[in-house]
């Protein structure tokens, strides 16, 4: 059987600062474009922010590193950044640590090629730790966590750019609570989960890829409060149905007094892909935790044009899923026959189906636009599946494989592809 792929490269990355290097993800494109948009430079809510400089004199709040790579300077309005060096990674920070915090910058990417990224930070501590969001100009998205000098990748994707998207674009970077949502011109791009900072500065971030020569440009910086309709708010009142935890629970054959609610999350999750090639995305789930034995639900919509395509789960993995061991719920969307697979991957390869080959079930709804509810049970190396009430099958997998982190994903072969999930919830099983 074919493994599926996830396009990821890990750019060397390596700044004056002499950290380790960052990893870039490099699934294929959305099927939606973003929107273009010329940023607006006057603030007019000025009741929300908490520091803003429009770089008309460069505001002595800035911390700047040394670099004998990178040349800034205040440039037609704005702040310049320049390198004549491959493999630069490089930030300012500014203004006082917050807790929840917006940040956003009007930037422009003048020179460049198409591993060269810029994004905005949050919650900046030191040079060592920080959360970073930052995009190319074709469309590859990353939301990184350095921690004690170590780069984490949290997400990871691509999305559709229009032809010199990063000409003139508006980056918005939301840190709420365990939340972090990255937007370009106002429309979200990914969100990601951590809860190591609790407070930090905002800033600005770059790398310049692989380009020889790499030219950065930012304009009206701002930390603000957060908005209470920001994609990162997660209200108290968004709760999984109890009703439905309850149904789900008993079809595991499991009650609530052998186990608790150990995460959940109702808003929509979109991951989307296009292209002619098998790639893959994902996204985390409670990405702070390993879970042990643990019952995964979640509804899924599943939007496909042509080509295989599917929507499934990662279960038990570690930090880097092209790297680590880890159990694969696929589905594949087959022309009148939707079939499911429990796989075993290592080294982002196919090292088996542990639930026995790849199989069909009428249960799995087929149609475009079609939910499925998913229910997933690991428990031990005992791995079972349940799909709108019916019981799919289950597989064994490696015994030392006891604990891991989890996710969903999205994959296609060609085509255009959204996998939409929602309302996503683990319960913990007391053993």
């Amino acid at each position: 059987m074919l493994a599926l792929v996830l396009a990821q490269i890990a750019c060397a990355v390596s700044n004056a600062l002499s950290l380790e290097p960052a990893p870039t993800a490099t699934p294929e494109p959305s099927s939606t474009p973003l929107p273009t948009r010329v940023p607006s430079a006057t603030p007019t809510e000025v009741v929300d922010i908490l520091f803003y400089d429009d770089f008309s004199q460069m505001d002595n709040a800035w911390i700047i590193p040394r670099s004998n790579y990178i040349v800034g300077d205040l440039h037609l309005s704005g702040y310049r950044m320049t390198t004549s060096e491959p493999d630069v990674v490089y930030w300012l920070s500014a203004g006082d640590r917050e807790e929840d915090m917006r940040v956003e910058v009007d930037a422009r990417l003048l020179v460049g090629d198409d591993t060269s990224e810029i994004g905005l930070m949050c919650r900046y501590l030191s040079d060592s730790d920080f959360y970073a969001a930052s995009i190319t100009g074709t469309g590859n998205y990353s939301v990184y966590k350095l921690r004690s000098r170590s780069w984490v990748q949290l997400a990871a994707g691509q999305v559709a750019l229009p032809d010199n998207a990063l000409n003139n674009i508006h980056l918005t970077l939301d840190c709420i609570g365990d939340v972090l949502a990255f937007s370009l011109n106002d429309q979200l791009v990914t969100m990601a989960y951590d809860s190591d900072f609790r407070l930090g500065k905002g800033g600005i971030f770059i790398y310049s890829g692989l380009a020889q020569d790499a030219e950065f440009h930012f304009d009206d910086f701002y930390v603000r409060i957060p908005p209470e309709d920001s994609a990162a708010h997660i209200s108290d009142g968004a709760k999984i149905a109890a009703h439905i935890i309850e149904e789900d629970l008993e079809l595991a054959g499991f009650t609530q007094d052998q186990g608790e609610l150990a995460w959940e999350f109702t808003n929509p999750i979109p991951l989307q892909l296009s292209g002619e090639h098998y790639y893959m995305t994902w996204q985390p789930l409670d990405w702070t935790n390993r879970h042990r034995d643990f019952i995964l639900a979640f509804d899924v919509k599943w939007e496909s044009t042509t080509g295989f395509a599917g929507c499934g789960a990662i279960l038990r993995t570690g930090n880097e899923v092209t790297e680590d061991e880890h159990i694969r719920l696929e589905t594949w969307r087959f022309s009148g026959l939707p079939s499911w697979g429990l796989e075993y991957v290592k080294f982002n390869r196919h090292y088996g189906w542990i639930s026995g080959d790849l199989r069909s079930h009428e249960a799995i709804r087929q149609a475009n636009g079609s939910t499925n509810h998913f229910v997933i049970i690991a428990n031990g190396p005992e791995y079972t599946v349940y799909v709108n009430g019916t019981r799919l099958g289950t597989g064994r997998g490696p015994e030392a494989m006891t604990q891991g982190k989890i996710a969903v994903f999205a994959w296609q072969e060609s085509g255009q592809t959204t996998c939409t999930f929602s309302n996503v919830w683990i319960w913990k099983i007391d053993n």
